[in-house]
């Protein structure tokens, strides 16, 4: 078949549904259509009355600025193809014919082979004047790639790396990967794709709240093709195998497996996952219903809350996330006292006595491993056989290598420039709170003014030093603000 022709085969895909009978389809992937004199390139995960498109739409153009109608318009943004991916945010555009590529399941009949929506394919396109145009550029198909957009984004159904003699364990056979790349980056670079390629969790649900901070990160400019819920925040021996072991082992710690000086062996890795639950979300509700809009508290230790008497309104939230040495004795005023995620890895209890240790009822412990011996750490944890904390496995979660590789290469752009250089634990808390369900997010505590101590607990003076080897703070820090200034997040930063 002619590679023109076959990049016509959506469009005579969707004439088939649509004089088969069928009431409704969902459409999955992605379709030009012209509207203003402009084409525009949408990407969908949505389902459409076609029934009542087709009574009123008498040609391709009009076809178009239906599905024109269906979806947010994103200007701006030019390419010539781009591989198909699932989103429902219009992110491209391009001046080219028209053209519909899409890829279609119905929902409640399934399409006939029908000879009459070929000929009226050809009978529209040919009214309109552009099958010779059509045939001399459609040279593109799905899986092309453009270098020219912003951002590259592809979704593929297997892991870039496969081990011949796989013995999966794994609780989802068709696993989804996604890769991101940034603007300047080479999509031709294999290494940089597959550090950049992460996986996807099939059992994402996207926001029901009308409200949520998932609608204004799809509608923010800068954010809107750098956030991604779906990928997987949460690591669990069910999502490990031999092949995805392979994976993630060029990477270290915390994005992947490599340790120096040795690797950290499969049997280990898988050994020491098998402990926790096969969790989907940080969330758990007990048997009570989730609120619409969830709102959480995410509360640093900044020396800013000092004094604040924000502690009550911390409470006040459906959730309230808390990291490493969140002393809240003697402090309830300015801090609050409930938690119900705390992040930490194993030296963030190094300052804090025992009796300090946030043990309340229902709380998560989300850990993020930094190196090879975190991950005995955590094991001792659920043994009870480290001094300060003893958690049920049960209420243990352990962030995804491939979700802190994200937040640090995709967010915050940076190389691992060396091997103990990632996100810190606060930020990796408050990117854990955007992409986990949280619907409103109000920090706490995050940033640093030069007016106040390092710490709220400090009794003396402590200045801010953001310099560091390990994070890169004054990313974060920008990073914060920004989400602020888009009113994504509620920061806040006392003015007196």
């Amino acid at each position: 078949m002619p590679r023109a022709f076959q990049s016509t085969t959506g469009i005579i895909m969707l004439f088939r549904v649509l004089f088969s009978g069928c009431d409704r389809v969902r459409v999955y992937s992605m379709a030009w259509a012209q509207y203003n004199d402009n084409f525009t390139l949408y990407y969908y995960d949505r389902e459409f009355n076609f029934s009542q498109m087709a009574r009123n739409s008498h040609d391709t153009k009009n076809f178009g600025i239906h599905l024109y109608h269906r979806a947010r318009l994103k200007e701006g943004r030019r390419a010539v193809g781009r591989k198909a991916c699932v989103s429902e945010q219009p992110i491209l555009t391009a001046q080219e014919d028209i053209l519909v590529l899409v890829t279609m399941a119905t929902q409640k009949c399934a399409a006939q082979v029908c000879v009459f929506g070929v000929v009226a394919v050809l009978g529209v396109l040919y009214l309109c004047q552009r099958i010779p145009t059509i045939m001399s550029r459609l040279s593109l198909t799905a899986d092309s790639v453009s270098s020219n957009s912003r951002y590259l984004v592809e979704l593929s159904n297997q892991p870039s790396i496969k081990s011949p003699n796989t013995t999966s364990r794994a609780k989802y056979q068709d696993w989804k990967y996604l890769t991101l790349l940034l603007p300047h980056e080479d999509p031709k670079d294999i290494q940089l794709r597959q550090e950049h390629t992460f996986r996807i969790n099939p059992a994402f649900r996207k926001s029901t709240c009308p409200v949520s901070l998932q609608i204004k990160m799809k509608d923010t400019d800068w954010t809107s093709d750098i956030y991604h819920p779906e990928i997987h925040i949460l690591m669990n021996e069910q999502l490990l195998d031999r092949s995805e072991y392979e994976r993630l082992l060029p990477y270290l710690i915390p994005y992947g497996y490599k340790s120096l000086p040795s690797p950290f062996p499969y049997d280990d890795v898988a050994r020491i996952l098998s402990l926790f639950p096969a969790a989907e979300s940080i969330f758990e509700f007990h048997g009570q219903r989730r609120p619409t809009c969830l709102r959480c508290a995410v509360v640093g230790n900044g020396g800013i809350l000092k004094g604040s008497s924000r502690g009550m309104e911390i409470d006040d939230h459906h959730m309230v996330f808390r990291v490493n040495n969140a002393l809240r004795r003697g402090h309830e005023t300015d801090v609050g006292n409930r938690t119900t995620h705390y992040f930490f890895f194993d030296r963030s209890l190094r300052d804090l006595e025992k009796r300090d240790v946030p043990r309340d009822k229902g709380i998560k412990y989300v850990f993020v491993p930094c190196e090879r011996d975190d991950y005995l750490y955590i094991k001792r944890v659920v043994r009870g056989l480290e001094p300060k904390l003893h958690a049920r496995a049960a209420d243990v979660r352990i962030l995804h290598p491939d979700f802190i590789r994200y937040v640090q290469r995709i967010w915050m752009g940076l190389p691992q420039i060396s091997p103990y250089f990632r996100p810190s634990t606060g930020s990796l808390m408050l990117f854990t709170a955007l992409h986990a369900g949280c619907d409103s997010v109000q920090v706490y505590g995050m940033g640093y003014q030069p007016k106040y101590s390092l710490y709220y607990f400090d009794n003396e003076y402590r200045a801010h030093n953001i310099s560091t080897s390990v994070h890169d703070l004054s990313k974060e820090i920008s990073l914060v603000k920004l989400l602020h200034e888009a009113e994504i997040i509620d920061w806040y930063q006392r003015l007196t």
